[in-house]
């Protein structure tokens, strides 16, 4: 089969597109009044990082995810009966599962966590599913979707869309258990990506017409 210049450029222009996609978290909902079971956070991609210190992990850490205390620290809680209501990880490739507890927006200053943090926590009533880790293992945060109950104090700042910064793992003290591991912008939708084949297809076709004119 002949690939010309055309074809070539049809190939790299899918080639862009999947090589600068990426993992991300985006927010779906109201999460100041929304109702019960209508605020997710969509983890699209897994997420690793890198056990710095021995300890329990109990939250994972949005770094610097709002601005302002905006009344102080509020709390979203799970929802029964919307599925996975259990944190999804691996631990060195192993899988395993963790109670969620909520999501948090300030964070009470502690530890490693200062009052702009936000974070996901696992539930530390009996028995609790914190996970115990050791310096050096990787810990992989796995894809898959949490769904919140509403909360009419929680941050105005945060609204629906996409989570991009600094993520740690730290312990029910706040205590840094992880290095910093960087969620990224995300990834091109399936609409860019064939938008970008429609337009290599037309410049093949138009390029084959003029050949043989």
């Amino acid at each position: 089969m002949k690939i010309n210049r055309l074809s070539l450029l049809a190939l790299f222009v899918l080639l862009g597109f999947v090589s600068a996609s990426h993992g991300a978290i985006r927010l779906v909902g109201n999460f100041q009044t929304g109702m019960a079971g209508a605020q997710e956070v969509r983890i699209t991609e897994d997420i690793d990082f890198t056990i710095t210190a021995n300890g329990l992990v109990r939250e994972f850490v949005f770094v610097d995810w709002v601005n302002s205390s905006d009344g102080g620290q509020s709390g979203i809680g799970g929802v029964p009966g919307f599925p996975p209501q259990n944190i999804l990880y691996e631990l060195e490739g192993a899988p395993g599962t963790a109670a969620l507890n909520n999501i948090t927006d300030n964070a009470i200053p502690r530890g490693d966590l200062t009052a702009t943090d936000g974070f996901i926590s696992i539930s530390t009533f009996p028995p609790s599913t914190e996970i115990p880790v050791t310096i050096g293992q990787t810990l992989t945060l796995k894809a898959a979707t949490y769904t919140f109950g509403s909360n009419v104090n929680f941050n105005s700042e945060i609204v629906a869309g996409f989570f991009t910064g600094d993520m740690f793992l730290a312990d029910r003290n706040g205590n840094r258990l992880s290095d910093n591991t960087f969620v990224p912008i995300p990834e091109p939708s399936s609409a860019l990506l064939l938008g970008g084949f429609a337009c290599a297809f037309a410049m093949l076709l138009r390029r084959r017409k003029a050949g043989k004119r």
